[in-house]
């Protein structure tokens, strides 16, 4: 509450005689806060300081192998995905769509399949998220999305996509199971 007495010529600020200085004071005070809001404007929560470019990880390229019959191969643009089991081969292509990197080692490939063989009641066109982790330069734990049920996880839209496979839901449909045990470069 400002009031002035017109008397004495003096200001009164929340019951404080204001002086000449308070100006500049507050000047001071105002740019110091600005100044601490513009230095964190470019932090991010990640202690690590790793920042996502949205970029295709370029130590994931190539063909991943889980020595059980199944593995991945990823390309700048496309991912495969071959099961062998009981001499029957299935699987995916799909064209890489969307990225999120949770870290330099671990995040989640969106693509769209082009190709669809795994009879789980998706569909060509449809989106899926790739999980992956613990990569290095010659191993990395891949799985593909899944919900606890087993229920069809794939999407119509990549925005749809976007939304369900972001970081924040890594633990509703993270493949945890699926990575259990790691690829090995081939």
């Amino acid at each position: 509450m400002f009031t002035h007495n017109f008397s004495v010529g003096k200001t009164r600020v929340f019951g404080r005689v204001a002086s000449q200085r308070t100006p500049v004071g507050v000047l001071v005070f105002v740019l110091s806060l600005l100044m601490g809001a513009l230095s964190l404007a470019g932090c991010k929560d990640d202690s690590d300081g790793f920042i996502d470019d949205g970029m295709l990880n370029s130590g994931l390229k190539g063909t991943w192998d889980s020595g059980a019959g199944d593995g991945y191969t990823i390309t700048d643009s496309t991912m495969v995905y071959s099961s062998t089991w009981d001499s029957v081969t299935t699987g995916f292509t799909g064209s890489i769509e969307y990225i999120y990197n949770f870290s330099e080692t671990a995040g989640v490939i969106i693509v769209q399949y082009t190709v669809y063989d795994l009879g789980f009641g998706a569909e060509v066109g449809q989106y899926q998220g790739v999980y992956f982790k613990d990569l290095t330069a010659s191993t990395v734990k891949l799985g593909s999305a899944y919900a606890s049920d087993y229920s069809v996880v794939e999407v119509a839209t990549l925005a749809e996509a976007k939304e369900k496979f972001k970081p924040a839901n890594i633990s509703l449909y993270g493949g945890e199971l699926s990575m259990a045990s790691p690829q090995t470069r081939q």
